[in-house]
């Protein structure tokens, strides 16, 4: 009697049970690597797409604090209006809100502690890139010109509009230049991120 009571509690797992532990315990390994995989990978492209947009921000940065200290803007809807280039010529693109593709694409001004006829342009070149060129004849030429905007950035829309380049009295508004940045952040292999719409708005204090 007391030896088959012992024999019964001294009986282990079988093969069935030890194949369903395993199989259990393989399962829940594969979710808890696939988890941590995944929360991984979000976490290197939420990093990569912030540097980005800090390389985008620093290029608006820039482009802003150009403009706040110029003066005698010309804004182009048309990338080949050179019009802007020439001593004293202003423009300006007002907002139209029933014409969608209204302010330009172009903006032209002089750059503060410059010469007579120094002008400074940004646009996006054919390329898509945002683009600042320099120009020391009046903008008769721009032999400088220099990408500003990241190689993993796809920009896909630049609009600028400007009131109050008019010189008084025909104008007596301070000038006031808005940007409109839009594009998307790439990673590595060329895959889309993130799409992303910046505006900033400026009062010229020259």
């Amino acid at each position: 009697m007391y030896s088959s009571i012992n024999k019964k509690l001294m009986r282990g797992f079988t093969l069935v049970e030890m194949l369903i532990a395993v199989a259990v315990f393989s399962m829940a390994l594969v979710v808890g690597v696939g988890a941590l995989y995944s929360a991984q990978s979000i976490n290197t492209k939420l990093q990569a797409t912030h540097i980005i947009m800090d390389s985008v921000n620093l290029s608006l940065e820039v482009m802003t604090r150009n403009i706040r200290y110029g003066s005698s803007f010309y804004c182009a809807s048309d990338l080949n209006d050179n019009s802007g280039n020439s001593t004293g010529s202003t423009n300006n693109c007002k907002y139209d809100p029933i014409v969608i593709t209204s302010g330009g694409g172009k903006i032209v001004f002089k750059p503060v502690g410059s010469t007579v006829s120094d002008r400074i342009a940004y646009y996006l070149d054919s390329s898509n890139r945002l683009t600042e060129a320099y120009s020391t004849d009046g903008g008769v030429t721009f032999p400088q010109i220099k990408q500003i905007s990241s190689d993993e950035v796809s920009i896909t829309g630049l609009r600028f509009y400007v009131i109050g380049s008019k010189p008084s009295p025909t104008d007596t508004d301070q000038p006031m230049i808005t940007m409109i940045l839009s594009g998307k952040t790439k990673t590595s292999g060329g895959k889309q991120e993130a799409s992303f719409v910046l505006q900033s708005s400026i009062t010229s204090r020259n």
